[in-house]
């Protein structure tokens, strides 16, 4: 029995060896894909946006929608902290690389952390090594794309949720902040804490307790926006409650011209700077909605099988840098974060069936109803999903373990 534990821990190092080897070894493949060439979309805009930042511009974006000198088109928190990054470094491929890989690795801790907390920690950590060498994360490792930032906060505010639970005054600070940060660097997923919050609700002692704790943590969060919001005033006149872009959000989830990923609105409605814009986009928004309500609906609701079961984002990122290089063996590597998508989609499907009286299952829940509620009615494509993938992985990895070992609520 001994030797066998033995052989088990062995074998679970070579794993664990491999995994890590291997995606660090495909990040520095993916870094030599993209090279030294210029990304477009939201890797150049928030590269951009730090630099601003680093010459004393400010926050400042002119290089989307022809409208210059867009000041509160992106929420702050990511492009402050590649400025961050960028007082240490060069912003570039390789800084991204090194900057991505360790978000990475921290959230890769926190899965596993967040495992244990649930009852099993040996499907904590193999899901964070999972997600350490995931295909999505290791070939946009090379770009400046917050979506690792937005699973790392939200894995944090999970992991001080579970301590609010247990009667941590530390730990409802800290989904506080988590909190806070989060809708900082991804204002769409501002319900997903509260969501969050209904799900370990079984854990607290009581409803008044758990009322308590979510008041106290939304009142931290509060604190957080507060810089933001008094900075916005300061700037428009006018109270801001995440960024501009909320509009053009509305249009591009409501216009039949696309699928729910980025579409660029015609010129007539990009006039008057960013107020005026959003204002423009908003009504032409609503007038399409209310032009055919079932359209919109049908619309949106196809969204999900669109966003969940393509995954060619990451490396049509990488094909697209400019000028364009490595097409063919790009073209190639496409099945890669393919399979493992329907992969992790069954198996995360067999873990659900499985651990559906867990605090895993509630997690997934209050995920997918963030997806079902907040998500599909604006822009929604394949990266929206990615702050899902850790969950998923806890789940998938699940349906292998068993569910015994994951505390049920």
């Amino acid at each position: 029995m001994l030797a066998g534990g033995a052989d088990h821990k062995i074998g679970a190092a070579w794993w664990a060896i491999l995994l890590v080897g291997g995606s660090l070894a495909g990040r520095a493949f993916a870094l030599w894909l993209a090279g030294d060439r210029v990304p477009l979309g939201d890797p150049f805009v928030y590269q951009s946006l730090a630099r601003n930042l680093l010459a004393g511009r400010g926050l400042v974006s002119d290089e989307i929608l022809e409208l210059p000198n867009l000041r509160a088109f992106y929420p702050p928190g990511y492009p402050l902290l590649l400025a961050g990054v960028g007082m240490i470094l060069p912003l570039g491929a390789a800084t991204y690389v090194m900057f991505n890989t360790a978000i990475d690795a921290a959230a890769s801790l926190l899965i596993a952390r967040i495992g244990k907390q649930a009852g099993d920690a040996t499907l904590g950590r193999l899901a964070g090594f999972i997600y350490f060498a995931w295909p999505t994360n290791i070939f946009l490792s090379p770009l400046a794309y917050k979506e690792g930032l937005v699973a790392l906060l939200m894995l944090a505010a999970i992991l001080a949720l579970f301590g609010s639970a247990r009667g941590s005054t530390k730990g409802t600070i800290g989904f506080g902040l988590a909190t806070g940060a989060l809708v900082l660097v991804q204002p769409a997923l501002a319900a997903v804490a509260p969501l969050l919050g209904l799900a370990l609700r079984p854990r607290f002692p009581d409803w008044r307790s758990w009322a308590r704790r979510m008041a106290m943590a939304a009142a931290v969060t509060a604190l957080v926006m507060l810089p933001w919001w008094v900075r916005n005033y300061l700037l428009f006149d006018r109270f801001i409650l995440f960024t501009t872009a909320g509009p053009l959000g509305l249009w591009i989830g409501a216009t039949p011209l696309g699928h729910g990923s980025w579409v660029r609105p015609p010129d007539a409605l990009l006039v008057g700077g960013e107020l005026r814009a959003a204002a423009a986009l908003g009504a032409e928004a609503w007038r399409i909605i209310v032009a055919d309500p079932g359209r919109y609906v049908t619309h949106c609701l196809a969204k999900i099988p669109l966003a969940f079961a393509t995954s060619e984002h990451p490396l049509g990122q990488l094909l697209v840098m400019q000028p364009i290089a490595h097409k063919s063996l790009i073209l190639r590597l496409m099945w890669i974060p393919q399979l493992a998508t329907f992969l992790l989609l069954a198996a995360a499907i067999a873990g659900a069936v499985k651990a559906r009286r867990t605090v895993l299952f509630h997690m997934m829940l209050a995920l997918w109803l963030q997806v079902l509620v907040f998500g599909i009615w604006f822009e929604f494509a394949a990266r929206h999903r990615y702050f899902m993938t850790p969950i998923l992985l806890l789940l998938a990895v699940a349906a292998f373990r068993g569910t015994d070992r994951v505390a049920s609520d």
